[in-house]
């Protein structure tokens, strides 16, 4: 595989050292899911009230999130547009990035899947929900068929040409090669 090739090491599991970050704009719902996770014995845990308060959180954190946790719908910054900076800017880490949404439909879980999102979490969501949720959003983020998702840190070197068909789903829309730096 291209991981083994390139020598990228995956992470195995969530850390119950290694922070997640929650982003909603709801005080609320923001407080319950900090203590749902500190239930599961997940965190520590890193709020931001809007995407905006994520990316300058991002960029001034020295440490990497093992997740974001994040709502789709908020009034500075949506969830699909900060995972969008995320992807599109090169400075900023990428973590695996659980979406959250309220009155699901099809037009919204295909927008979802379109940009990225690991995985999706519907609203109401149970302690039961959140934990199961993660940890597949961290596995299919740090798949090791999966390179561009794992090359997506800061400051990775290492230039690997692949299909982007082959782990995204533009790429499979498209089919379009990518280069990352």
């Amino acid at each position: 595989s291209l991981a083994r090739k390139y020598k990228i090491k995956a992470a195995e599991n969530l850390s119950s050292n290694t922070p997640v970050l929650v982003v909603d704009d709801h005080t609320d719902l923001r407080l319950i899911v900090v203590h749902q996770l500190q239930k599961l014995n997940i965190g520590p845990v890193r709020q931001a009230v809007g995407g905006i308060a994520a990316i300058e959180l991002i960029q001034r954190s020295s440490e990497r999130f093992a997740a974001i946790i994040c709502d789709m719908q908020m009034e500075t910054m949506g969830g699909l547009d900060l995972l969008q900076e995320l992807r599109e800017n090169t400075e900023l880490d990428r973590s695996p990035f659980l979406l959250t949404i309220d009155s699901v439909s099809k037009e919204k879980i295909m927008l979802a899947v379109e940009t990225g999102v690991d995985d999706i979490l519907v609203k109401p969501y149970t302690l039961a929900d959140i934990g199961p949720k993660l940890r597949s959003a961290f596995k299919v983020f740090h798949n090791p068929a999966n390179p561009e998702k794992v090359c997506a840190r800061r400051n990775e070197t290492r230039k690997i040409l692949l299909w982007a068909g082959f782990p995204t789903a533009m790429g499979r829309l498209f089919g379009q090669l990518v280069l990352l730096l």
